[in-house]
């Protein structure tokens, strides 16, 4: 859908952050304590990024029928679930601002360099997976939430897992939660 590349630059970033933030199901500590349940580390067993074309969320559990519902149950608050705590979103603003400018003193002229090479007639061009600032700076709930509807569907969405598990199990829950 054209749409998406309308979107203000960061939006999508954005959101990544935010699904850490709480959600229906989950205050965000909540959140934080139902992942360590499940045997998830930040950093080692948890991650989430944003790409160009797609953010992905994954984590690690230790594969039992309890903590394969659970896993179902935090991606589903993902999809459609994600608060959006006014103080939240102004915390992650700052977060994201840091992590832009901590990125920017890591990527080499060279990089950049290619990269805008790679890229260039794209509709990728002169643009980068963590967004412009400025729009970070402004974004509100509104907008963000606006955009966190349109895109956040299972519909456009693809959910992999792998491990040594029941597949019909897991087929069964991905009907139930999607």
């Amino acid at each position: 859908d054209d749409d998406f590349l309308t979107v203000p630059e960061g939006i999508a970033h954005f959101l990544e952050h935010m699904a850490f933030n709480g959600s229906k199901d989950y205050s965000k500590n909540g959140l934080i304590k139902k992942l360590e349940s499940l045997g998830v580390e930040f950093g080692s067993n948890l991650n989430a990024y944003t790409t160009y074309e797609f953010t992905v969320y994954e984590f690690n559990i230790e594969v039992t029928e309890s903590n394969l519902e659970e896993s179902f149950k935090i991606f589903r608050n993902w999809i459609d679930g994600i608060s959006f705590d006014d103080s939240e979103l102004e915390k992650e603003k700052g977060i994201i601002i840091e992590e832009d400018r901590v990125l920017k003193s890591k990527t080499s002229k060279f990089t950049k360099s290619v990269m805008n090479d790679i890229l260039k007639g794209s509709v990728y061009e002169n643009k980068e997976p963590i967004g412009d600032m400025n729009v970070v700076k402004l974004a509100t709930k509104d907008e963000t939430k606006a955009f966190y509807e349109k895109t956040y569907q299972p519909k456009v969405m693809k959910f992999i897992a792998v491990g040594d598990f029941n597949a019909t199990k897991v087929e069964n829950l991905a009907i139930k939660y999607f």
